[in-house]
């Protein structure tokens, strides 16, 4: 995710999402892969994103959980902003590999 960010591929990241995803945040509720796609595909002006983790716990065979910090650096005009959160992540495996079933994020 992280890659194709930094890329300028933003509307890729959506693919990591299943397709019955919730990304749920300050003021933000995107349910669904294809709103999913179209709310990652909005970013521009982005510099970079880091993550940073802080756990990732195997639940079962099918279930992971990601916990950890991120920051995506942006321009506002020509002044480089930071947005910084802390993000949990639930992975389940499908058929097509390893998907975010919900991701959750708070300001820090």
């Amino acid at each position: 995710m992280e890659a194709q960010f930094n890329k300028g591929r933003y509307a890729e990241i959506g693919y990591f999402y299943s397709d019955s995803a919730a990304m749920i945040g300050n003021k933000v509720e995107v349910v669904g892969k294809d709103d999913l796609l179209a709310y990652w595909s909005k970013f521009e002006n982005a510099h970079e994103w880091k993550i940073e983790n802080i756990q990732i716990t195997v639940i079962n065979n099918s279930t992971v959980l990601q916990r950890g910090y991120s920051n995506i650096s942006f321009y506002q005009g020509a002044t480089l902003q930071t947005a910084r959160s802390i993000f949990s992540l639930v992975w389940i495996k499908t058929k097509e590999g390893w998907k975010i079933l919900l991701d959750h994020f708070s300001p820090r």
